[in-house]
């Protein structure tokens, strides 16, 4: 575990399961000091702060891919290489299901703590209610057919929920869309972007930071405060939720990307 104020290490966790076995995906609790990992053998671990094991269990037949907290902290969803989605409260599995295609994104509700999305490969998200174990609605926001989901996430201010997708028909072609409701997209850009594999919100929620296969990381603002940027900027098509985004810096440049937030 690193400080990123003091860049030192804290703490250290050494994977003990299998000889062969690695970490292949963590996650922290929203609210209380610990975290979980995930490795190569199907097994999910909760560490202490200081990395120590307080508990683990061998809950996939495959490779953990994803783990992802709601943001109350009720709720663990992971999803391995058995394509089987599980969510566990109180360290009870309550929720299961297995994937038709493969799945590309968690984002759970900000306000309704029991509906997740997930997002599949097939361009596809399904909205589940974990907590009454049934799938409410499917659908597939993109306009283009050949499409796959590369990033999902919610916003903690409106419960906008945005989406990245890879267009198949077209190289190296993005799109991001901003959805009102499940079904209704509200803002949608298209451009080179490269592959969009991340979205990560400012901690303010404002600000939506972008990064993906370009290795280029853009700063979009949400939200649109009062406040004039001298930055050079661009627009969205449509102008409603992405309608500025401050100009990409490339991950290899010794500069901080978060600098360009004023």
């Amino acid at each position: 575990m690193l400080d990123v104020r003091t860049h030192k290490i804290i703490a250290d966790f050494k994977n003990i399961c299998h000889i062969n076995c690695y970490v292949s995906s963590i996650d922290f609790h929203p609210h209380l000091h610990h975290l979980v990992v995930g490795c190569s053998q199907g097994n999910i671990m909760e560490l202490h702060k200081k990395l120590s094991c307080k508990s683990s269990s061998n809950s996939h037949n495959g490779t953990v891919l994803m783990l992802a907290f709601s943001y109350d902290g009720t709720y663990l969803a992971s999803y391995a290489s058995d394509k089987y989605i599980l969510v566990v409260r109180s360290k009870e599995v309550i929720f299961r299901v297995r994937t038709h295609h493969p799945c590309t994104g968690f984002a759970w509700h900000p306000w309704r703590a029991s509906h997740l999305v997930v997002g599949y490969t097939n361009g596809q998200m399904t909205l589940y209610n974990v907590a009454s174990n049934k799938t409410l609605t499917s659908y597939i926001p993109s306009i283009e057919q050949d499409s796959v989901i590369l990033g999902l996430t919610f916003s903690k201010l409106t419960g906008e929920l945005v989406t990245s997708h890879r267009i198949n028909t077209e190289s190296n072609c993005t799109q991001l869309n901003v959805l009102e409701s499940f079904d209704r997209v509200v803002d949608r850009l298209s451009g080179n972007f490269g592959k969009i594999f991340y979205l990560k919100w400012s901690p303010d929620g404002t600000k939506l930071a972008t990064a993906g296969s370009d290795e280029k990381i853009y700063i979009w603002n949400f939200l649109p405060s009062s406040k004039t940027s001298n930055k050079s900027k661009m627009e969205s098509k449509y102008g409603n939720r992405l309608g500025t985004v401050y100009s990409g810096i490339k991950l290899n440049q010794p500069s901080i990307p978060l600098s360009l937030i004023r």
